[in-house]
């Protein structure tokens, strides 16, 4: 029971961290200077609510919450999709 306390409380630290790292850069390149890179934050926004997703959907699972873990799932999966095509967009 320690050991599965301490590994959601490490989930839970490192997923915060990366989120706000996240919200950092997509803040940085939104109010910088250069007003032509604001699509780099809005694909960041979109892997933030990608992790977001996912970290939900982690947590829903181990909790046996199966409907709310299938709504987290469907939302990742929006936002990996739309993170894919927009991203695609800029590399081609």
């Amino acid at each position: 029971m320690k050991n599965e306390k301490s590994t959601k409380k490490a989930l839970y630290v490192t997923t915060n961290i990366i989120l706000i790292l996240v919200i950092l850069g997509a803040l940085t390149f939104f109010f910088d200077a250069n007003g032509s890179n604001d699509h780099i934050g809005w694909l960041m926004l979109l892997a933030f609510w990608a992790i977001r997703s996912l970290y939900g959907f982690i947590c829903s699972l181990q909790e046996g919450n199966k409907k709310v873990a299938i709504v987290d799932f469907v939302l990742f999966t929006v936002a990996i999709y739309f993170l894919f095509t927009r991203s695609m967009e800029y590399l081609l």
